[in-house]
Parts: C-alpha cells; structure tokens; sequence
C-alpha cells in the first residue's frame, strides 16, 4: 500500500507541476524537470539513511510539447521513486538527474549508486512496464545498464523545440 501511495503522490506532483504552468502548449523541459526534483526530494521527507537526489541541466530553455512533457514527467517520477524505495536498503546514496541536448533530440539520464537493478529490462512489471510504454508514446528510447548502481538513459525528440524556431 506504501508504493501505491507513494505512485500516487508521485503522479499528483506531475499534474501539479504542469497545472502550475497553466497547461500551456509547449514547456521549458529544463525548468520542469529540475523543479519537478525539487518537489520529489521534498516529497520523500525524512529518511533513516540520506538519499541525495540532484539535476541538472545545459541551463537553457528545451521546449517540450505538453504530452512529451506529461510522459516524461510521470518516467521521471516512477524511476526515482523506485529508486528512493529499492536502491539503497539500510544505506545512505546518491541519485542524479541530467538533461542534455544530443544530435537526435535529447537525452536524460537518470543514475543511483544503490544495489543495482535486479530485474531483467524485458519485464512488464508495473513501473518498468509503465516507462517503456510512455516512452515509446513519445517515440523515445529507454537503455537500463545495472553496474555499481542503476542508469537509464531515456532519448527522445524535440519536436516542439523545432516548431517554436521562425524559419
């Protein structure tokens, strides 16, 4: 119930997040997922063992269609949730975010240093099921590499950042 709860309070801070930006059509990606991290870290209150999660980002603006935008945030929120809940079991560790521009689109690459991922990237389980479905909504790609820790790297395009250019 613990997990359902915490999904739950996870997906609520995406909407609230996006309703604060007055649904717009197009978001700044960069500023949404750091704010977004903010608010997760926060969410995650009070721990026996600190869990530090940091993001950053190129500091300038990546416009994002809102549904890239609502996928994205609902993966980000799912893998760092389950990160906080799986990856360090009595233990203190770190979680990174990152947001870069590739020649392709852009990439985000969430990482932990805790115990490693478990279970095998082909599994339709529930969280992991979940992000690889809405990523490939977007047309993005998910990569999962367990070695001293979790990394995803999740590609997707720009496509609103390319419509919002004047020709």
């Amino acid at each position: 119930l613990r997990s359902i709860a915490q999904r739950v309070m996870s997906l609520a801070k995406v909407y609230d997040h996006l309703l604060g930006n007055g649904l717009s059509r197009v978001v700044d990606f960069d500023q949404y997922t750091r704010s977004l991290c903010e608010s997760l870290s926060a969410f995650q209150g009070a721990r026996e063992f600190d869990v530090t999660l940091t993001c950053e980002g190129e500091g300038k603006p990546l416009l994002l269609d809102l549904d890239s935008v609502t996928a994205l945030g609902i993966v980000i929120a799912e893998i760092i949730s389950n990160a906080y809940i799986h990856a360090f079991p009595g233990r203190a560790g770190a979680i990174h975010v990152a947001l870069t521009r590739s020649a392709t689109g852009a990439l985000l690459t969430i990482g932990d240093d805790g115990v490693g991922f478990v279970e095998p990237p082909t599994s339709k389980r529930h969280g992991l099921g979940l992000v690889r479905r809405l990523m490939e909504q977007i047309g993005g790609a998910v990569r999962v590499v367990s070695d001293r820790g979790t990394k995803w790297t999740l590609a997707f395009p720009m496509a609103a950042e390319r419509a919002a250019v004047p020709v």
